[in-house]
């Protein structure tokens, strides 16, 4: 509505992210389709005439269904995007997938790009089970998620040119994972 947001809750089918990569990492080809799946969403919620800005993707707050579909929960830390505002008001995000501006530490307040951040680490994440800081992926992704994970904001991709970087990525990534 015009001054508050609904949320409303429905029960899906599937395996969060988090449980998936306790079993095994993802192929990059896989990590790459639940990056385009996700970026989609986070495309439509930062382009929403008020933008809302996710604030804690991770792999707990991502679900797959037995049918490949991507879902990204839990919108308790969202916030509406004021492109005035020059600080966060609440400190929102979790350890290692947060940008540094969400933390405190950057030059602005959360905007879209900081959704980006989280997204460069969990496409490290899920194809190397650990964060950017003690496990690279290798090649051309890891050069995507480099830019993802730039400590300044407006270094980053927004999610349609991620998503179109990614998308570019898909098809020959598997050529890569296999001659190392």
């Amino acid at each position: 509505s015009d001054n508050c947001l609904i949320v409303i809750e429905e029960y899906i089918e599937g395996k969060t992210l988090a449980d998936i990569l306790e079993e095994e990492a993802m192929s990059g080809e896989r990590a790459i389709e639940i990056g385009i799946d996700l970026c989609v969403i986070l495309d439509e919620i930062h382009n929403l005439p008020t933008p809302i800005i996710h604030r804690d993707i991770k792999p707990s707050n991502i679900i797959i269904t037995s049918e490949n579909e991507v879902y990204l929960l839990d919108m308790n830390a969202a916030k509406w995007y004021v492109p005035d505002k020059t600080d966060d008001t609440r400190y929102m995000g979790t350890r290692f997938y947060a940008a540094p501006e969400q933390m405190g530490y950057g030059l602005s307040a959360s905007t879209a790009k900081s959704d980006v951040y989280a997204m460069g680490v969990l496409l490290n994440v899920m194809v190397t089970r650990k964060l950017p800081k003690e496990e690279r992926a290798k090649g051309r992704l890891w050069d995507i998620i480099e830019r993802c994970i730039s400590l300044n904001s407006e270094d980053r991709y927004n999610a349609t040119e991620l998503k179109a970087r990614l998308e570019e990525l898909r098809g020959t990534i598997h050529a890569e994972e296999t001659n190392g």
